[in-house]
């Protein structure tokens, strides 16, 4: 079975233009989204990443974000609020795991994500 590649659906929202202030942390988190909601059935989900944003986001930051309804420790709005709530509830169904990501290497799909998203920003300006 062919695994699904979240950065691959993130790449093609961001080739589409859906959202003129896209972030890298945004599209991590899309890409995470697309990829665990694109599954049929309830499997262990492995989240392979570089992104610091997104691993402490999903290991540490989320519960406390929960606990204290959605805001920082400074009382601030979390950033990408709306994504980290879905991320939330797919926590609670799905066992999700992070695996870091080789610093020195870049996975092909990662790479090819970062290349449309500056192409994307190139085109805003």
């Amino acid at each position: 079975q062919k695994p699904h590649h979240g950065a691959l659906r993130a790449s093609k929202f961001l080739r589409r233009g859906k959202s003129e202030k896209t972030t890298a942390n945004r599209l991590y988190l899309h890409a995470v989204l697309e990829g665990i909601t694109s599954l049929r059935r309830v499997v262990p989900v492995y989240i392979y990443t570089r992104s610091g944003y997104l691993r402490d986001g999903i290991e540490t930051w989320i519960d406390s974000w929960q606990r204290r309804d959605w805001l920082t420790r400074e009382g601030a709005v979390v950033s990408n609020v709306e994504q980290w709530r879905r991320l939330a509830l797919l926590k609670e169904k799905f066992a999700i795991r992070i695996i870091p990501g080789p610093v020195e290497e870049s996975f092909c799909h990662l790479q090819e994500a970062k290349e449309l998203a500056r192409e994307f920003a190139e085109q805003q300006f």
